[in-house]
């Protein structure tokens, strides 16, 4: 799943989909990286 997820990172990072980072991409992130975390917690 990580490493899945990482790959859609790099993949969408070279896309104007980055250029939404005026647009409240950043808290969407946070979101994101809350719940990647929550679930590495959860596996452990």
């Amino acid at each position: 799943v990580v490493i899945f997820v990482t790959t859609l990172g790099l993949i969408i990072s070279f896309t104007p989909v980055r250029n939404l980072e005026g647009a409240g991409a950043s808290s969407v992130g946070s979101v994101f990286l809350y719940l990647l975390v929550a679930t590495i917690g959860a596996q452990a």
